[in-house]
């Protein structure tokens, strides 16, 4: 059974979810964060539409620094030390390929079909082709008709 929330306490709880979801972008995660059940969240939500509008906002504001994140990962890399013989040696710079492209796939639809027989290269945007059939041509009037089936007899 779940307890009653309400006042300055629910004020305070949905403070701290909507910063937490605007942190992260998980709900999961701010729900957690807030110590609160995501089912009372969802109520309050469906119950408030300035609660709604809120969590949306802080969703959207997530789900940005998730995407800041990605390109800057995939861009500018991430720093790895390097070992050797159980002895640190340096620093390598790790690039993600897959999720630069990623981000731009969400970005640029005409990148979003994959040639997997070309190793996986994006395809040429293909130009957009209407075939209209042509008429049919007027039977010629000096021209026996044809009989059913389609054979002469």
């Amino acid at each position: 059974m779940m307890r009653k929330i309400v006042g300055a306490r629910a004020k305070r709880v949905k403070a701290k979810f909507l910063d937490n979801l605007a942190k992260t972008g998980v709900v999961s995660v701010a729900a957690a964060a807030a110590g609160i059940s995501r089912d009372l969240l969802y109520t309050w939500r469906a119950r408030e539409p300035k609660f709604a509008a809120a969590w949306e906002d802080a969703w959207e504001q997530g789900i940005d620094r998730l995407e800041a994140e990605a390109m800057r990962r995939a861009v500018e890399g991430v720093q790895e030390d390097v070992y050797h013989a159980g002895v640190k040696v340096g620093t390598r710079v790790l690039y993600s390929d897959g999720l630069l492209k990623f981000m731009i796939q969400t970005r640029r639809p005409q990148y979003r079909q994959i040639d997997v027989t070309s190793g996986g290269k994006a395809l040429e945007p293909q130009p957009k082709i209407l075939i209209i059939p042509a008429e049919p041509p007027e039977p010629d009037p000096d021209s026996p008709a044809p009989t059913a089936g389609g054979a002469d007899v």
